[in-house]
């Protein structure tokens, strides 16, 4: 260890990350905390009483015994090499956010979204950064000015440790393997994709040419899926050929191999519905009692109107959804993006909602104006501040969103939904 901090405080903080792992082994799994960079946070400058804050990088080590009860969930764990005393070792990334002089005392414990922090994005109000370097990197500094101590530890053993994300470090078992599904949403025309979750580290192939491997393909989420040939597919190790034919079909004007997309005048693009009595057959469905699904209910404007209502749909100048389907050219056309919400702009004037037939009010019918709109917002926000759903030092920022908000509307060419 180095500096003020001592090891006895550092190594209770990290238990104290670690705290959802049951206290009679957490403190035999954690072995060693190596900090391997330590800085202070522009240049100490404070933030507010909270004062100055430092940032600590380093490594976590693990050794955990596979005849613990606690630790036979943990798939092939009995198989995994084991050191000299017994235990399967490993190693996660962590990374500390803490006040110089103590601050509030608080641990606010970030799990890495895919090795991403997001703790600063989504509290500070700034974009996202996995190493808050400089001032802008904080934003309003709402989590430092209220003395808390942040924290991240890499968990997943896939994460590429690329633009400081983290990830943790498991051993690697001999002569394990087995099926593996990956399921791919491109939006855009892919000659090959990894096997693997988006950007993660990608599956490695036991037998590039196994006869058993298969991919299907659905026309949309609700589709039965439809098998790919196996000839018109394979395992790529590398790109080489592909650029071969590429660079020959440019400069020589030889052909490229022939596609081999399935086609229906040879038979090999089929309905959906021809396979139905197939997997049927294969794989009868189990007929149970109707499962019913539940959405929230929602005012006239189409907004939402149980759960915890942000300024935006009190005082609404659109309709706001949790989906988005996708548009015809990304392919599959009225399936939802993932994770990507709608904003369904009202009709400014009232001539402009009678022209389009849009059933909502006008932004002209339901304010006098701007001044009269951002009267509005600062009555929902004081509201949202007594139901401690809002920080009283949020209004200002709640306000300065709304009139640029308001100016963006009005700045549209055309505001009717679909256009």
């Amino acid at each position: 260890m180095e500096g003020s901090i001592g090891w006895r405080t550092l190594l209770r903080l990290v238990l104290a990350i670690m705290g959802q792992w049951p206290r009679r082994f957490a403190w035999r799994s954690v072995v060693a905390l190596e900090i391997l960079r330590r800085e202070p946070i522009l240049a100490g400058a404070p933030f507010g009483e909270a004062g100055a804050y430092e940032k600590l990088i380093g490594v976590i080590r693990f050794a955990v015994d596979p005849a613990r009860p606690a630790h036979r969930a943990i798939a092939d764990l009995d198989r995994a090499p084991r050191n000299a005393r017994g235990l399967v070792e490993s190693w996660a990334d962590f990374y500390l956010l803490r006040p110089v002089s103590g601050g509030s005392r608080r641990l606010l414990l970030d799990v890495p979204n895919r090795g991403r922090k997001m703790a600063l994005a989504l509290f500070n109000s700034v974009v996202r950064s996995n190493d808050p370097t400089a001032r802008e990197d904080f934003g309003t500094g709402f989590l430092m000015r209220h003395g808390w101590t942040v924290a991240w530890v890499g968990w997943q053993p896939d994460v590429p440790r690329v633009d400081s994300m983290m990830a943790l470090t498991v051993p690697r078992v001999a002569g394990v393997s087995g099926r593996v599904r990956c399921e791919f949403h491109p939006n855009a025309p892919a000659a090959s994709l990894p096997l693997a979750d988006r950007y993660h580290i990608p599956h490695p192939v036991a037998r590039p040419d196994d006869p058993a491997a298969e991919l299907t393909v659905r026309e949309h989420g609700g589709a039965h899926a439809v098998a790919v040939d196996r000839s018109a597919w394979r395992f790529a190790r590398a790109v080489g050929g592909a650029v071969v034919n590429l660079d020959r079909w440019v400069s020589e004007g030889t052909a490229p191999p022939p596609s081999a997309v399935p086609r229906i005048d040879q038979g090999t693009a089929v309905a959906a519905e021809t396979l139905r009595a197939t997997f049927e057959s294969a794989l009868p469905p189990k007929v149970g009692a109707p499962y019913v699904t539940c959405v929230p209910g929602f005012h006239v404007d189409g907004n939402d109107a149980a759960g915890v209502r942000p300024w935006e749909l009190r005082v609404p100048l659109a309709t706001c959804t949790g989906w988005n389907p996708r548009h015809p050219d990304q392919g599959a056309p009225g399936e939802l993006m993932s994770m990507m919400g709608s904003t369904l702009p009202f009709p400014r004037p009232a001539a402009e909602r009678a022209r389009s037939g849009d059933p909502r009010l006008s932004i002209g019918e339901r304010y006098r104006g701007r001044q009269d709109y951002l009267d509005r917002v600062g009555q929902a926000a004081e509201a949202m501040v007594g139901e401690r759903h809002l920080l009283a030092e949020d209004v200002a920022a709640a306000l300065e969103r709304a009139g640029r908000l308001w100016d963006f509307i009005h700045g549209i060419d055309s505001v009717v939904p679909g256009a």
